[in-house]
Order: structure tokens, then sequence, then C-alpha cells
């Protein structure tokens, strides 16, 4: 399975577990925190990582390096990963976290589009991307008629561009790229 598809479905799960525990703010620290101390340890790392080693011994060392300040939905989590055999995906799934929850639950967005839209689009395009990001968004409409058609997204460091410019750009790059055999 794809690391990316794995680090989201085990940051998103790692997240609705602390909303209801520690909550969000707190979970986001300790799992950057327990990323601090692996990469400041990569011997801790490697022995986490080591295929041979008993479970509990590794749930053990594990727990006496985060007991002190790590709220508890950590260490379980932690517990888990290990368990199922998902501890090499951890650093993918605390970068994922640190990314898409690390500025709150709140996020603003930028939509360009190339002509006014109607409030039922606008309100149907908002709440597809706060249901895939699980975030509440503050949407800003900019008119751009140089976009051509089609639809042009920004939220923090995540770019959409579906604007038919884009489409030709890249439709030329492609055109330009391309060796023009002539035959004889």
């Amino acid at each position: 399975m794809d690391r990316d598809i794995l680090a989201k479905r085990y940051g998103d799960a790692y997240m609705a577990f602390v909303k209801e525990g520690c909550g969000l703010e707190k979970g986001v620290t300790d799992l950057h925190n327990v990323k601090r101390i692996l990469l400041d340890n990569p011997e801790l790392n490697g022995f986490l990582l080591t295929p041979g080693i008993d479970k509990q011994e590794k749930f053990q060392v594990l727990e006496n390096v985060v007991r002190n300040g790590f709220s508890e939905e950590v260490i379980y989590f932690l517990r888990l990963l290990i368990d199922k055999g998902r501890f090499d995906k951890f650093s993918d799934m605390a970068n994922y976290v640190r990314i898409i929850y690390s500025h709150g639950i709140e996020a603003d967005a930028l939509l360009k589009v190339s002509y006014p839209l109607g409030t039922d689009t606008i309100r149907r395009i908002k709440s597809g991307i706060e249901n895939k990001l699980n975030k509440k968004l503050h949407l800003y409409i900019e008119l751009d008629s140089d976009l051509l058609g089609g639809v042009y997204l920004k939220i923090e460091n995540i770019l959409i561009d579906g604007s038919v410019r884009k489409r030709l750009e890249d439709m030329r790059s492609k055109l330009l790229a391309m060796k023009v055999v002539y035959g004889n």
C-alpha cells in the first residue's frame, strides 16, 4: 500500500482518537516530540524497527522513554503501530499530522475561478474540501479571467490547479519536449 495513504489513514485515525482525549494541540505536539526523540536517538529508532526483537521488549523500552510528559493517547498509539508492524510508517505519519493538523482545525483557502459561481456551487466545493481535509475552511474567492476556465485552489501548502490555462501550459510543454522524426 502506498506510504502516503497509510500515513494519511493512521494520521487521521490518531487525530480522531486524540480529539476525544488529550486534544488536537497536545496530540500534534506529542507526535512532534516523539519524532524529535527518534531523530536525536537513531539507535532507539533502529531498535524499534528491528523485526527480530519481541514486541513486549519494544513496548517496555518505548514506554520508559515517553512515559513522562506524554499523553496516554500517544503511548497507546505508538504501541498500536508496533503491534501492527507499522512503526516504520511513524515518521511519514508524524509529518502528515504536522502538515495537516498543526495549524488547528481551521484553515484559510483561496479559490480562484474564471467566472462567478453560484452560492450552491461554492457551498458544495467548500463542503467537499472540508470533508476531505477534516478542517473548517475560511474560503476566499477571487475572480481571475487568466485561468480561462476551471478552478485554482490553495489551502496552506496544498495547491490544486485545475485551470484550463494550466492544462494548456502542460500540453505546450509536452509538445515542445516531443522529438519529431522526419522519415525518408
